[in-house]
Order: C-alpha cells, then sequence, then structure tokens
C-alpha cells in the first residue's frame, strides 16, 4: 500500500513542476484571472473606479494581481453599496434591497466561478 501513495504523490508533484514552468500557460492563466477581475468589477464599475481598472490591467504578474484583488473587493464593496442605497431611495425596505444586493452579487459569482472552472477544464485537456 506504502507504493502506491508515493508513486502518487511523485506523479502529482512531477505534473505541478511541468505545468509550473510552462511561461505560455502561466501567461494564459494571468489573462484569464485578468479578465475574469474585470468583468467582475463590470463596465459601471470601471467607470465608477478606473483606478482599480487600471491597476488590474497593468498588473504584469501573479503577485501584481494577487494584491490588486483588495482593490477590487473593496470596489465590489462600494458598488453593492451604491446599489443598496438606490433600492432604499426607490422604496425598497431594509431587507428587501440587502437581499436583492446579495442576490445579484451572487448570480454574479456564480457565472465567474462556472467560467473560471470551465476555462480551467478546457486548461486541462
Amino acid at each position: 500500500m506504502r507504493w502506491i501513495s508515493t508513486d502518487l504523490l511523485a506523479g502529482l508533484q512531477a505534473r505541478w513542476v511541468a505545468q509550473k514552468n510552462d511561461p505560455e500557460r502561466i501567461a494564459h492563466r494571468l489573462e484569464d484571472i485578468r479578465i475574469a477581475m474585470l468583468d467582475m468589477l463590470g463596465e459601471d464599475g470601471a467607470e465608477r473606479y478606473p483606478q482599480v481598472a487600471r491597476r488590474i490591467r497593468a498588473s504584469g504578474d501573479a503577485q501584481a494581481l494577487w494584491y490588486a484583488r483588495a482593490d477590487l473587493m473593496g470596489a465590489l464593496a462600494g458598488i453593492m453599496e451604491a446599489q443598496y442605497e438606490v433600492l432604499r431611495q426607490g422604496g425598497h425596505s431594509p431587507s428587501e434591497a440587502f437581499n436583492e444586493t446579495v442576490e445579484e452579487l451572487t448570480q454574479s459569482l456564480i457565472r465567474l466561478v462556472n467560467d473560471l472552472l470551465t476555462l480551467s477544464r478546457a486548461d486541462s485537456d
């Protein structure tokens, strides 16, 4: 039984190392992540927070995109707050406005995760 786990670990490590050193694959994945982040921000968010969109577009490596996610989360929180306020001014109760805002965010996240999973599956084939 011990030889199975050793072979499995060695195989996984070999596959990971082979994928890690492929610069074309890394560039492709970084572009996928960049596009997903910009899609999450949306056109309205890019207009409202142009510095965040600019930072995401200008990120040249994984580390820069990693740090840009904090700005993206801040922008998304601002967008959600603005949507909540618009709904409240439109006559929705606080709970209705909150539920609608969270529902729209959840639907956006589901689409994003689905797109990333589709890209991941296509990339592994």
